[in-house]
């Protein structure tokens, strides 16, 4: 069930969705692995349980919520967003690595 027929739209608007929708995922992947790294770091410090939990839970929200209304878009943005997701991953992942070094 998508709003607006993303096959429908003309070519310059579908690369426009899609382009956003990378950003976007991108910046919500940052939010994502990044809020897990806080985390860590609060869970390693033994601080509060209460702002822990509100971290993950809200990151999983923040992503969920992204991913789903990229869905309602259609494949080609659910895709560029995940796609998104993965690259801010793999650069939080690499920056962890060198961090931990």
């Amino acid at each position: 069930m998508s709003l607006i027929a993303f096959d429908a739209l003309p070519a310059w608007a579908r690369l426009l969705s899609v382009t956003a929708n990378l950003l976007v995922g991108v910046g919500l992947g940052t939010i994502h692995f990044g809020g897990l790294w806080r985390a860590a770091d609060l869970i390693a410090s033994e601080r509060s349980g209460l702002r822990i939990i509100s971290i993950l839970i809200g990151r999983w929200l923040l992503l969920g919520a992204g991913l789903i209304v990229a869905g309602l878009q259609g494949g080609g943005p659910l895709i560029a967003m995940a796609l998104g997701v993965f690259v801010a991953r793999y650069v939080i992942t690499r920056r962890a690595k060198g961090a931990g070094s």
